[in-house]
């Protein structure tokens, strides 16, 4: 089974993993991939790499809004 989760979705769970881990917010969710991809669950492991990408992406974003920079 296929799990496909839309922008929206990916950017709400990095919102929320980031509130409760702070900037370990996309290691905390590479770590759960890398562990979900040794369990044999690689599809649940690929979700958790496109939250620790859309972590990243946020993260990046949120920077250039406070130093004045727009994207």
């Amino acid at each position: 089974m296929r799990q496909h989760f839309d922008d929206a979705q990916l950017i709400r769970a990095a919102r929320e993993l980031m509130e409760v881990y702070g900037s370990q917010a996309a290691a905390v969710a590479e770590k759960r991939a890398t562990h979900l991809n040794e369990c044999g669950e690689g599809v649940s492991a690929t979700t958790w790499r496109q939250i620790a990408d859309a972590v990243r992406n946020v993260e990046v974003k949120d920077t250039s809004r406070r130093s004045g920079r727009s994207s």
